[in-house]
């Protein structure tokens, strides 16, 4: 890698390197190492646009895994990247028990999270709807929006205080829906709600679960937080 590389990423996936000194390198880009899109990640990195090409200073080279721009760099150079970002429905290892019957979404590096703040709370009764989503796979909604931080501390030390902000962020409503609490019970008053009860085909409400990046949860103040709901 030479000096002075500068990088811009949109939410739609697009990426600039642009080079701001004159240097021979390689610069190695390495790929998804995911099977399911090797064969998408020779596509795109045949499909980089470099503005150097065209003079032959610099070559392109797929192998290991690794995309290899070598040669000789010029300040103003750039190497435009356009990933593809699919919204991805994973499920963890069986053997993972904590995580068996549950699914996660993630879009290109970003793994996302559902909040109490946005889906309120017992979050453990939320399901999301894999049937919709499989079926119809634009059913899932990806949206830019303004991400609110900022709360006050949980103790006078102010240990928790995050400060307002805001940032522009991408999340995903998601279709889902909800097993309902049964009447009189809350998390207010669980004593008066009784501890077992005859079985009952569960009953689905359906809801729109909003999730946001994982990197962004814990800043609105104390709520629940779960990246794999239940399918």
């Amino acid at each position: 890698m030479g000096d002075g590389e500068r990088w811009t990423m949109e939410s739609q996936g697009l990426t600039e390197l642009r080079v701001s000194a004159d240097a021979a390198f390689s610069y190695n880009y390495d790929l998804p190492n995911d099977a399911a899109y090797s064969e998408s990640c020779v596509a795109i990195a045949l499909a980089v646009k470099l503005s150097v090409e065209a003079d032959g200073r610099v070559s392109r080279e797929v192998r290991d895994g690794y995309l290899y721009l070598t040669g000789e760099w010029n300040d103003g150079d750039v190497v435009s990247f356009d990933f593809a970002m699919p919204v991805r429905m994973l499920a963890a290892n069986p053997l993972v028990r904590e995580d068996v019957g549950r699914v996660a979404f993630t879009r290109g590096p970003v793994t996302f999270c559902a909040e109490e703040k946005d889906n309120g709370a017992n979050l453990h009764l939320l399901h999301a709807d894999v049937d919709e989503v499989l079926a119809d796979p634009s059913s899932v909604k990806v949206e830019e929006f303004a991400f609110e931080a900022g709360t006050s501390g949980i103790d006078d030390q102010g240990q928790g205080e995050v400060d307002p902000v805001s940032r522009r962020m991408v999340r995903l409503e998601v279709p889902a829906w909800r097993e309902p609490v049964p009447a009189g019970v809350s998390a207010e008053s669980p004593a008066f709600a009784p501890l077992y009860a005859d079985y009952a085909p569960v009953r689905r409400e359906p809801v729109t679960a909003t999730l946001i990046p994982y990197f962004a949860w814990a800043n609105r103040g104390e709520n629940e937080m779960t990246v794999f709901l239940r399918a």
